[in-house]
C-alpha cells in the first residue's frame, strides 16, 4: 500500500520547470516579473494527500469517540488520550513525510493539519467539544474531517449532513463535506 502511494508521489515538484504565461517589467524597478500557470500535478497530489490526512483524522476520531468521549473522566480515557492519541497525531505527519518521501514545502505543510487531532483529543478528554459534535459518532467524524473551527460556533444540527452555523451574528446554511471541509450553500432565512 505504501509503495503504491509512494509511486503517486514520485514527482517532487521541487524544481519549477513551468514556462511563464507573460513576462513584464515595471518602470524604475530592476528585474523582470513573470506570471505562471498553476501546476495541475501539484494540485492533484495535494488533493490526494488531503484525502489521506482526512481519512487518518477520521480513523482517529472514531477511536477517540469510542475510547475517550464515551468513557470521559476515567483513567483509561486520559491514558488513551495522553499516551496514545496525542503522540500518534504528532508523529503521523513525520511518518507520512518519510513514507511518501515528500520534499515539496506545500505538501509537507499539508500533512501538519493532522496535528490538529491532538487539540481535539484534549477537547474530548476535558469535555470542551461542542455538544452537537458529541451527539453521535457521525457528527464527531464530520467534526474531525476539517481542521478549521476558529470563530465558528455550532448552533444546532439540522440533519445528518447540514449544520446551521452562526458567524458574526448572521446565519448561513452550510453543507459539511467529509473530505473537503465546508461549502457555503445559501443564507438561512
Amino acid at each position: 500500500m505504501v509503495d503504491v502511494l509512494r509511486s503517486q508521489f514520485a514527482e517532487t515538484f521541487n524544481d519549477d520547470d513551468r514556462e511563464p504565461i507573460v513576462a513584464f517589467g515595471i518602470p524604475y524597478v530592476d528585474g523582470e516579473f513573470s506570471l505562471y500557470a498553476p501546476s495541475a500535478g501539484l494540485w492533484k497530489l495535494l488533493g490526494l494527500l488531503s484525502v489521506i490526512v482526512t481519512t487518518l483524522s477520521i480513523i482517529l476520531a472514531c477511536f477517540i469517540y469510542k475510547v475517550i468521549v464515551e468513557r470521559r473522566g476515567t483513567i483509561g480515557s486520559f491514558l488513551s488520550g495522553w499516551g496514545f492519541v496525542i503522540p500518534m497525531s504528532l508523529y503521523l505527519p513525520f511518518y507520512l513525510l518519510d513514507a511518501l518521501d515528500l520534499s515539496n514545502k506545500i505538501l509537507c505543510l499539508s500533512t501538519a493539519t493532522l496535528s490538529c487531532v491532538c487539540f481535539r483529543c484534549i477537547e474530548a478528554m476535558y469535555g470542551t467539544s461542542p455538544d452537537v459534535v458529541e451527539s453521535s459518532i457521525w457528527n464527531y467524524c464530520l467534526y474531525y474531517s476539517s481542521p478549521v473551527r476558529n470563530g465558528i460556533l455550532y448552533e444546532q444540527l439540522i440533519s445528518r449532513t447540514f449544520i446551521s452555523w452562526k458567524i458574526h451574528s448572521s446565519q448561513y446554511l452550510l453543507l459539511v463535506n467529509a473530505n473537503y471541509g465546508t461549502i457555503l450553500l445559501r443564507e438561512k432565512r
